[in-house]
């Protein structure tokens, strides 16, 4: 089988195309290395991962997009809340080249569940007090979900996606 993206009205797709015949002994070395994988995983717990979402969420507000993108994995992609999905360095340029700046932010309550030894899903509530273009400071709410990979030995996030609350 081999995937293939398709971008289908601002959303990516994930299509898998062929079929394959699945016999006992290709079962058996899937399951091989799936617990040789899970073993080669070094264990993490929910507070290392909430320790690297809060430093993201550090680096944002003190607008060092170098340390940013150190802890984003090398496919790293935003997802819009209206469809749209940008790259790690598309994101941080619009970023940088904003003028928005980020006076304090939470993330409450946040929620960690393990897809995989090599993959977690980060959940939260997000506030965040800042302003734009000289405007005076507001608040903005939303949710957050994030995931985070195991690359090379390092935690990496490798998808944010952001709703505003209503």
């Amino acid at each position: 089988m081999s995937p293939r993206t398709t971008h289908f009205g601002g959303a990516i797709l994930v299509l898998i195309l062929g079929t394959t015949a699945c016999t006992p002994a290709d079962e058996t070395a899937a399951a091989t290395d799936q617990a040789q994988m899970e073993e080669a995983a070094p264990a993490v717990d929910a507070t290392s991962l909430i320790a690297l979402e809060e430093a993201v969420w550090e680096d944002l507000a003190a607008g060092d997009w170098e340390a940013m993108r150190a802890r984003m994995a090398d496919d790293f992609i935003l997802g819009g809340s209206h469809g749209f999905v940008v790259g790690a360095d598309t994101w941080l340029a619009q970023m940088a080249g904003g003028s928005c700046e980020m006076e304090s932010w939470s993330i409450d309550p946040p929620r960690v569940t393990m897809l995989s030894p090599r993959s977690a899903l980060l959940t939260y509530r997000t506030r965040a007090r800042m302003g734009c273009d000289g405007q005076a400071m507001s608040e903005a709410e939303g949710f957050s979900t994030t995931i985070w990979v195991l690359r090379d030995g390092e935690w990496k996030m490798a998808y944010y996606s952001s709703v505003e609350a209503e």
